[in-house]
């Protein structure tokens, strides 16, 4: 049963308070399988099968995350073949509403709701405007990721913001969250993102970040 309708789970993230305490299985299901695909999914039913739930589950589901401020459909300009612009259910990655339910959400396990995919070596081309002062290729996620998380954090990229949960160690995230300078919230934010990885982590961590 899902607890709490859109006003109610409106009402909690403007309020501040613990938007996790409305959200119910459905909710957290979807929440969860979004949050691990970092660029989103285009439709309700792609949602549904990645949260294990039905297509009706899903779309109300949708509709009161939507509401509370956690997710967001937003438009997508694709070349695909005829460029075209698609609609994308994601993450609301800089909502003060998903920072409340980050955490909860991330620990959130179901049988469809699957790990992350194991970390990727080298940043990949679609973040390079974000290191424009550095060669792309040499930065290396093992050893220079909380330079990394550092960096992104910084910035206003949403869907950076989204590949960061999806592909740092808590480690990394927990560092930068330290750096000097770091606006308060998006330190809280790391924080909560590493608490949040910890719990599905892979047993072999990655090894210390060093500076470029």
């Amino acid at each position: 049963m899902v607890m709490g309708g859109p006003a109610q789970l409106g009402a909690a993230a403007a309020s501040g308070a613990s938007a996790a305490t409305q959200l119910g299985t459905t909710d957290l299901a979807v929440a969860a399988a979004l949050s691990r695909r970092p660029f989103g999914l285009r439709s309700a039913r792609a949602v549904a099968k990645a949260a294990g739930r039905s297509h009706s589950c899903a779309s109300r589901s949708l509709r009161r995350l939507e509401a509370a401020g956690i997710v967001r459909r937003r438009e997508d300009r694709v070349a695909e073949g005829t460029p075209r612009t698609v609609a994308v259910w994601t993450i609301d990655w800089c909502s003060p509403a998903w920072h409340t339910v980050a955490a909860e959400v991330g620990s959130h396990t179901s049988a469809s709701c699957t790990a992350p995919s194991p970390s990727l070596a080298r940043l990949p081309s679609r973040l390079a405007h974000l290191f424009w002062n550095v060669e792309l290729g040499c930065v290396d996620l093992e050893r220079h990721g909380t330079y990394v998380a550092s960096r992104i954090l910084r910035s206003n990229d949403c869907q950076a913001l989204g590949w960061l949960a999806r592909h740092l160690g808590p480690e990394h995230l927990r560092a930068a969250a330290g750096g000097r300078g770091l606006d308060p919230r998006r330190a809280q934010l790391a924080r909560l993102l590493a608490g949040a990885e910890a719990a599905i982590a892979p047993a072999n961590a990655m090894a210390p970040a060093t500076p470029l």
